[in-house]
C-alpha cells in the first residue's frame, strides 16, 4: 500500500489499483430499531400488541411464553447485538450476540413485568428507543386476597365452634357436678 500527500491510500490487487480517501469513510450510525416478530405462550402463538393499559395476561397455569425478535437493518445483521430486561425479574441489561434472538421465560411469579429489548448495529450504535412487551401474572385463585380472606373466615369459625363446644362441655361438666351433690 502507498499513502499519498493528500491522505489517500493506494492498494494494488487483482483487478488493478484501489485507492479510497479514509476521511470520507464514515462509521455507520444507524441505530435500527427492534421489532417483536414472534409471541408465543404455552407454545401457542399469540398477537404481540400490549401497553401499560392493555397489558398481555397472564395465568398461574399459563406463564411460560417466549419472544423472538430482530432488528431492522440488513447491513452486518451478524454483527447485531441485543441487550434485554425484564424489570420486575431482572435487575441488570443482558447483552445477547445477532444468533440468539429468542428468550424464554417460565414460572414467573405473580406480578406485572416489562420486557424491554434495545439493539445495536454491527459498530455498536444503539438504539435510544426499545421495544417494550407488558405482561400481568395473575396470582392462582387460591392465593389471592379474596382466598386469604375465606381462610381467615374459616379459620376463625373453627375457633369460634371450638369455643362453643368448649363452653357447652364445661356447662354439661358443671350440671353433672350438681346432680351428684
Amino acid at each position: 500500500g502507498f499513502k499519498d500527500e493528500h491522505g489517500n491510500l493506494f492498494f494494488g490487487g487483482n483487478n488493478g489499483l484501489n485507492y479510497f480517501d479514509p476521511e470520507s469513510v464514515r462509521l455507520d450510525d444507524y441505530s435500527p430499531p427492534v421489532v417483536i416478530t414472534e409471541l408465543k405462550v404455552m407454545n401457542e402463538e399469540v398477537v404481540p400488541l400490549t401497553s401499560l393499559d392493555d397489558p398481555l395476561v397472564l395465568t398461574h397455569l399459563t406463564n411460560n411464553f417466549s419472544v423472538t425478535f430482530s432488528a431492522l437493518s440488513y447491513s452486518q445483521p451478524q454483527n447485531h447485538m441485543f441487550a434485554v430486561k425484564l424489570e420486575g425479574l431482572d435487575v441488570d441489561w443482558r447483552r445477547m450476540g445477532a444468533g440468539a434472538r429468542t428468550l424464554d421465560f417460565s414460572n414467573l411469579k405473580p406480578g406485572s413485568y416489562v420486557l424491554k429489548i434495545r439493539a445495536a448495529n454491527g459498530y455498536g450504535v444503539w438504539s435510544p428507543q426499545e421495544e417494550e412487551l407488558f405482561l400481568k401474572v395473575k396470582p392462582a385463585p387460591y392465593k389471592t386476597g379474596l382466598a386469604y380472606l375465606g381462610y381467615s373466615l374459616v379459620l376463625g369459625l373453627v375457633v369460634l365452634l371450638f369455643f362453643k363446644m368448649e363452653q357447652n362441655n364445661q356447662k354439661v361438666k358443671q350440671a353433672l357436678a350438681v346432680e351428684h351433690i
